[in-house]
């Protein structure tokens, strides 16, 4: 131990002093030196512990934070492990200003016998089990001072002292040390402005300008802006400052970020949640998760099964299940085979099994390893970094055997996922900036040529007070607890204000002089500071590198050259879609037959609509091949008519391959629909079906296009019906059948089809609609006259003939089009843009 140490409030002034020593030291053209020993003060008293005989164990930060949520657990309930952050206050303000033995006003009881109860029970499961705390420390080390060896102890940057440390300080004088105090910001008679803001964004990107000017001006200058909130700010912070600098190397962010955030880290809470049966999304992200075995050597081939996975109408899988999907669908994925197998072997031997931490932690790490994380990719510095962080929590809940015993696997899982939120993920090596951006507290201390402290208005400072609720008031105010008062609040603030003002030699006090409609002053710590305006700043005109990218460019001509024409060779396998896609918009036809690209599959609670759609016309198909005629319907007895509907169900349903529990609710869902439906079919003048789902195949310039029609009635009239089914929500109108581009072409194309026809049934099955609408040629053509012919370009007095041939023209138009390579984004409406998946790729808004 050297004979002299200096000790700092925090990590970030010591690192800063050590810096300044070694600088000065070189400037004096030293070869070599000893460096000074220079610690945070918490870090001081935890080594000072370590090098002590007290068989004691110290709990870490997240050690002691679990062993209060088991205190609370068991005697409040789990509902109140919310309490724990406020009770480690108290524990920490109880040591810090000696309240142990402080008599409770009356008045302020009733939550002091709450936290007086778990309070107890903590001081004794710590003796018990003989650990302690870190706020305990500086009491704790009195015993053992005359072991510190010290000569001389400067305490730096220090503004107060709480009474348990200025006890360790006289008894640390006691044994001879000599105990100095310095104040490391010694700027004397500084520069100081205030500005005001209209916006916080603009408060932020003015100081980004203002940094960027003052090192463009010298690269040697040292920068700090100070943001009151800035764990809420990071991420606008972040991305202002990096498009104004343009140079992240330039700047350092204080604060990290939440170890949670990173992907690699929250993929491992996501792997060791793992259990069957697999709900399908959670299996997708595993299955498309880069950290696993394979995940690069498959990847391809896992993203191909994910897609087949999404249309199989599996919402839960077993490994079985998923072995049986692999073989039916792909067989190039046998790492992924491979893997879970083995996981689910293992994961096996631990249902229902209660161990220590340390053994479980182990489990995890196997766990992983089975799993293959973290993958087969480099890791990026970040990634590592996070790695060991993880690590160390691993190591940090392998060492609470002693606050939690034997727990099971689940609960273990709680306890990693909450050490991972209350955890902050520091890059390894900090980058040693220009521009160090700190939150209030963590630039206190530290010297700079320039600074900005901004949000400094009237409501936001000093803030408001915060009192801890298991400590009396009256006490907290009394002891000058911090955030106890509006008052103790005031006396900080103007400490930490003076202690800004000798930092730098010129500093920016900003404010916010509105929130909405509302004026808000400054704050009256800053109130007579002068105050000037964004124009006296002098600032250049900054240009982002965006602005930069778009600044350079040159007025671009957009040709609209058509796509290839279709070749010879090129086969499309067209149906009514295609048509009707053209005529929606060309590109998207384009997009889905020419380059097969599709939209993706989205997840649905239940069944899809596509597959819905796939279960009604296949139940219908068969149900009308048995019983043929409405006469047949009308004879047959309830019982009958269910069981005819039934089977035609499960056979209909039988196709999908549907998971049980699946298969059941559908049945369930459609057989009061299609008994619905078949009510309304007796009401019907009589028919006989004469075909179900017949495919036809028209040419249409060229392209071969299949469609598939419902259903054909004969009425006894001899006229032909054709029924077309709809599971959507919404039918079509007469408006939608006609002009150059039609909104829906599948009457047009089913007319062109089967010339012979002589009406049309819209049959709407939905759960929240059953309609049979039934339109006649003569009611079409009475609608078409009053839709307008004119601006169809035909006869007042068309006949059903000329109608045909109308749409024939206008389809083989489409059909034309499609062929030569027309693709323009240009959508019949803007709402058939908001239902397009192909925004990424399309250039409609640069027409």
């Amino acid at each position: 131990m050297q004979n002299s140490l200096t000790l700092t409030p925090n990590k970030r002034l010591a690192r800063h002093l050590q810096k300044q020593f070694c600088i000065t030291t070189a400037k004096q053209n030293e070869d070599a030196w000893h460096s000074a020993k220079i610690l945070p003060l918490k870090t001081w008293l935890i080594n000072c512990w370590q090098e002590c005989p007290d068989p004691r164990v110290l709990l870490n930060t997240l050690q002691e934070r679990l062993l209060w949520q088991k205190i609370i657990t068991e005697n409040l309930g789990e509902k109140f492990i919310s309490l724990t952050k406020l009770a480690i206050n108290a524990h920490e303000s109880i040591n810090g200003w000696q309240l142990e033995d402080i008599n409770y006003p009356t008045n302020e009881i009733e939550n002091f016998v709450i936290f007086q109860s778990i309070y107890q029970n903590f001081k004794n499961y710590c003796e018990t089990k003989n650990l302690v705390t870190s706020s305990q420390l500086p009491t704790l080390l009195i015993p053992y001072v005359q072991n510190f060896n010290l000569e001389k102890i400067t305490f730096a940057g220090f503004d107060e002292y709480n009474p348990q440390l200025q006890n360790l300080i006289t008894v640390i004088k006691e044994t001879g040390c000599e105990i100095l105090e310095l104040d490391p910001n010694n700027y004397q008679n500084s520069i100081q402005k205030r500005l005001g803001f209209n916006k916080i964004k603009q408060e932020i990107i003015t100081s980004a300008k203002w940094a960027k000017q003052i090192l463009d001006r010298n690269s040697n200058n040292s920068i700090g802006i100070v943001v009151p909130n800035l764990v809420e700010l990071r991420p606008e912070i972040s991305q202002v400052f990096s498009e104004i600098l343009d140079d992240d190397k330039a700047i350092n962010i204080s604060t990290g970020i939440p170890l949670g955030n990173s992907p690699i880290i929250n993929s491992v809470l996501e792997l060791l949640s793992l259990s069957e049966p697999f709900s399908l999304e959670t299996f997708s992200r595993f299955l498309l998760s880069p950290y696993i075995t394979g995940a690069e050597t498959e990847k391809s081939e896992r993203a191909f099964f994910n897609l087949q996975l999404k249309q199989s109408n599996y919402f839960q899988l077993t490994v079985s299940d998923i072995k049986q999907l692999a073989k039916k669908y792909t067989k190039n994925i046998p790492l992924l085979i491979k893997t879970l197998q083995k996981w689910q072997e293992f994961f096996s031997q631990l249902q229902n099994k209660i161990l220590f931490p340390s053994e479980w932690m182990q489990i995890f790490a196997q766990t992983l390893q089975i799993l293959g994380w973290p993958g087969e990719n480099n890791l990026t510095d970040l990634e590592s970094t996070a790695i060991k962080y993880f690590t160390k929590l691993l190591q940090d809940i392998a060492a609470t055997n002693l606050i939690t015993g034997k727990i099971p696997y689940k609960k273990t899982l709680q306890i990693l996922h909450d050490f991972i939120i209350h955890t902050t993920l520091q890059p390894e090596h900090e980058i040693d900036a220009p521009i160090n951006i700190f939150g209030t507290l963590e630039a206190a201390g530290i010297n700079f040529d320039y600074l900005w402290i901004m949000g400094l208005d009237q409501e936001s400072w000093p803030p408001a007070p915060h009192p801890n609720p298991f400590i009396s008031f009256e006490i907290q105010k009394k002891f000058l607890i911090p955030h106890a008062s509006a008052e103790r609040e005031l006396h900080f603030c103007e400490m930490l204000i003076k202690r800004y003002k000798r930092s730098a030699k010129e500093i920016i006090f900003s404010h916010i002089k509105q929130i909405e409609d509302r004026i808000i002053e400054p704050s009256s710590l800053i109130a007579n500071i002068p105050e000037i305006l964004i124009d006296d700043l002098n600032l250049a005109k900054t240009i982002t590198w965006e602005q930069k990218i778009h600044r350079s460019q040159k007025l671009e001509t957009l040709d609209i050259d058509p796509a290839p024409k279709l070749t010879p060779n090129e086969t499309i396998h067209g149906s009514s879609r295609l048509i009707e896609l053209q005529s929606l918009c060309p590109f998207q036809a384009f997009m889905e037959f020419r380059l097969a690209t599709k939209e993706p599959i989205k997840l649905e609670p239940g069944i899809s609509k596509i597959n819905r759609g796939i279960i009604v016309h296949g139940a219908l198909e068969h149900f009308w091949q048995k019983v043929r005629t409405q006469q047949n319907l009308c004879q047959l007895e309830p019982t009958q008519l269910q069981k005819a509907i039934n089977d035609s169900l499960e056979y209909s349903l039988k196709k999908l391959e549907l998971p049980p529990s699946l298969y059941k609710l559908e049945k369930q869902c459609l057989i009061p629909l299609l008994t619905g439906l078949l009510e309304i079919e007796k009401s019907r003048q009589p028919f006989e079906v004469i075909a179900t789902e017949k495919t036809i195949q028209i040419n249409l310039s060229s392209i071969q296009i299949k469609i598939r029609i419902d259903r054909i009635d004969q009425l006894t009239n001899g006229n032909t019906l054709l029924i077309d089914y709809k599971t959507g929500k919404n039918l079509p109108s007469i408006f939608d059948w006609f002009g150059p581009r039609p909104k829906n072409i599948q009457l047009p194309l089913y007319s062109v089809a089967l010339r012979s026809i002589q009406g049309l049934a819209l049959v709407q099955i939905n759960v929240g609609s059953l309609k049979f609408k039934e339109i006649s040629l003569e009611e079409l053509l009475f609608g078409l006259r009053t839709i307008g012919v004119a601006e169809n370009n035909l006869r007042s007095n068309i006949t059903w003939d000329e109608l045909i041939e109308h749409w024939r023209s206008i389809l083989t138009k489409l059909a034309s089009d499609f062929a030569a390579g027309e693709a323009s984004p240009t959508p019949l409406s803007p709402q058939v843009c908001k239902k397009c998946s192909f925004g990424p790729v399309c250039r409609v808004s640069c027409l």
